[in-house]
């Protein structure tokens, strides 16, 4: 995912689109080297780890791993995950960050998913025997979603969601950060989330 670095309250996107595109926004691994640089003792409850091909991670120990990145993001950088409608309906920003192979989920992702890859989804995100974590505050199951006819929606990935892309009646104010929105949450029912940018790459 990628989060806002800074919100900027109040800031029109119209007159700094480019900037914030280019500088307002962190990628997980940005995050997350630079937490371990600032938190060398591991004050975020034993430390934050390093996945790569030295260390793999159980399901259990990344989603641990993710609350503690998040928690840093918030405490160290005042990162949050929200993000600005208008700017993320203008610009590319999966491929601004992370390159031209990756984009903003579309609808036709979210239907061709199977029932497992949403399991798998919020395995990999979030702890489920949380409420509230920092991981489901920042790694939230709603996503901002490219629609066939190229509008911005928001997407749910809760596993057992009957409603996977809704229109969004996005406010007056879509110029400025939106912190959450209604989405099916499935057994949960109507659940107000963060709307996360989440990128996907298609692998040939």
């Amino acid at each position: 995912p990628l989060r806002l670095r800074f919100p900027l309250y109040g800031q029109s996107v119209i007159d700094a689109q480019k900037t914030l595109a280019q500088d307002g926004y962190m990628t997980f691994e940005k995050v997350r080297d630079e937490c371990l640089a600032k938190d060398p003792q591991g004050s975020f409850g034993g430390g934050i780890k390093k996945e790569d091909n030295s260390q793999t991670l159980t399901v259990e120990e990344r989603a641990e791993n993710y609350s503690k990145i998040a928690q840093c993001a918030y405490e160290y950088f005042s990162s949050k995950p929200y993000s600005i409608p208008q700017l993320v309906s203008d610009v590319d920003l999966c491929a601004e960050h992370l390159g031209t192979e990756w984009r903003l989920l579309s609808e036709d992702d979210i239907a061709a998913f199977t029932p497992d890859v949403y399991s798998n989804i919020k395995g990999a995100l979030q702890k489920s025997s949380d409420a509230f974590s920092w991981g489901s505050f920042y790694f939230s199951l709603a996503a901002y979603t490219k629609g066939s006819d190229q509008s911005l929606k928001i997407g749910s990935l809760f596993p057992d969601a009957t409603s996977r892309v809704t229109d969004a009646s996005f406010p007056s104010g879509s110029k400025f950060h939106l912190e959450s929105h209604s989405v099916d949450g499935g057994s949960s029912g109507l659940t107000r989330s963060t709307v996360t940018v989440r990128c996907i790459r298609l692998l040939e």
